[in-house]
């Protein structure tokens, strides 16, 4: 729910902008650093283990930005956020593909991993419009909701079962073992963003709220039909998507709005489609030993790819 609004959070509570940058990119030098080991982790000690870990961790961040009273503190939590978000994104999907390939049932893992996309993108888009509601009336209610779903997303992943490795990497001895914001900018600055933060969340959930809702829509289609596609047409579904994204990209420039949202809401969907597709091709490659980790070095090459 935070994702639309941190940035506005974090001028209300007294950060500048150059401030609330490096802050970013904290949190992406974490991203950076702790992607493969934190695949490592999660292939050595457990997929399992690894998810419930995120989940702490988002709670915690969570925690962080809502009672931090200085830049280093909001750094932390930025950190702490993707450390987080690190320790998920090759466990989720190596947890669920190792469940299906334990039962014999791999082969539907595509349309498995499309529903499960589905999901995603359906929550996100639910969260961006709930996180601007709350944030409307309060931002601690916005971070105070992050901060429940992150402990309810626990009691699932504590129901979960590890999928056995028929393939493990080390031996298995070894892997069984806001209200309180600091105001540092003075009265005028701090009215001043107050007053720009209301101007802005105002225009960016009229606008920007609507295209994006049109791509979360899209985005929920192209998962739901992904496997349907690739059924159907297989090799050529890469190509057409492919190609569909990067006449999207060349749309931009013509500098039209309408033009743009409807080429944003198209990369979004065929994005959508090629991803379960990709997470398929990849997994069939990568031997259960070492999936995590593989995973998470295909995720931490993904904004350059």
């Amino acid at each position: 729910m935070q994702n639309s609004i941190w940035v506005l959070y974090l001028a209300y509570c007294g950060l500048n902008m150059a401030e609330i940058g490096v802050a970013e990119g904290i949190y992406h030098a974490t991203s950076i650093i702790c992607e493969i080991p934190s695949g490592a982790v999660a292939d050595l000690l457990g997929r399992k283990r690894s998810m419930v870990c995120s989940r702490v961790c988002t709670a915690i961040s969570c925690v962080v930005m809502l009672f931090s009273k200085s830049f280093w503190w909001f750094a932390a939590g930025f950190a702490v956020q993707a450390l987080g978000n690190n320790l998920n994104s090759g466990s989720e999907e190596a947890l669920v593909y190792d469940s299906m390939k334990c039962v014999g049932q791999e082969e539907g893992y595509l349309k498995v991993c499309g529903r499960l996309d589905l999901v995603l993108e359906v929550s996100q888009g639910i969260a961006t419009v709930l996180g601007g509601i709350l944030a409307e009336y309060s931002y601690f209610w916005c971070y105070g909701a992050c901060l429940v779903i992150a402990l309810l997303a626990l009691l699932p992943v504590l129901l979960m079962a590890e999928a056995p490795s028929g393939e493990p990497a080390v031996p298995v001895s070894e892997r069984q073992e806001r209200t309180g914001c600091g105001k540092k900018q003075g009265a005028i600055y701090f009215g001043t963003c107050k007053e720009t933060a209301r101007d802005v969340v105002r225009q960016h959930f009229r606008v920007s709220g609507q295209i994006l809702l049109a791509v979360g829509g899209a985005s929920c289609l192209g998962a739901a039909f992904s496997e349907r596609f690739f059924r159907n047409w297989e090799p050529k579904t890469v190509t057409a998507a492919a190609v569909a994204i990067a006449s999207a990209l060349i749309f931009y420039g013509f500098q039209n709005m309408p033009l743009s949202a409807a080429a944003f809401t198209a990369a979004g969907f065929f994005n959508s489609v090629l991803y379960p597709i990709k997470s398929d091709a990849l997994n069939q490659l990568i031997p259960s030993g070492q999936r995590a980790t593989l995973i998470s070095v295909d995720s931490m090459f993904f904004p350059w790819q």
